[in-house]
């Protein structure tokens, strides 16, 4: 993502967050066990074992990364990342870039915390 930016590939950086992401979800669901090859179904599973109290991570945090509700207005990083990797956009505000790229690395520290357990 880091390299995306800096070589200004805005439209690649946010899919590059959003995979880091995903890929920190997969790795909750592969400690349990589970394998998904649906993106909703592993944002599910993970919303299950957070409530169940397997994962010790903020549902709200989960929630915010990625709302598959349609009325749903805040941009998410699923929202994201589907703009820039089927649609026309291929620029984003620095700011919200820097933010993307905080909560990207925050994310990831989250889940390795939370996998050793």
């Amino acid at each position: 993502m880091i390299y995306l930016i800096k070589g200004n590939f805005p439209d690649w950086a946010v899919s590059a967050s959003f995979y880091s992401i995903y890929h920190c979800l997969l790795a909750i669901l592969a400690k349990y066990g589970y394998e998904s090859r649906n993106q909703e179904c592993t944002f599910a599973v993970v919303e299950h074992l957070i409530k169940n109290k397997k994962v010790d991570l903020d549902i709200q945090l989960l929630r915010k990364i990625a709302s598959f509700e349609e009325n749903l207005e805040a941009e998410d990083i699923l929202t994201l990342r589907e703009e820039f990797q089927y649609g026309t956009e291929a620029a984003v505000d620095e700011a919200k870039m820097k933010e993307l790229q905080n909560s990207t690395r925050e994310f990831i520290e989250l889940v390795r915390v939370a996998l050793k357990k």
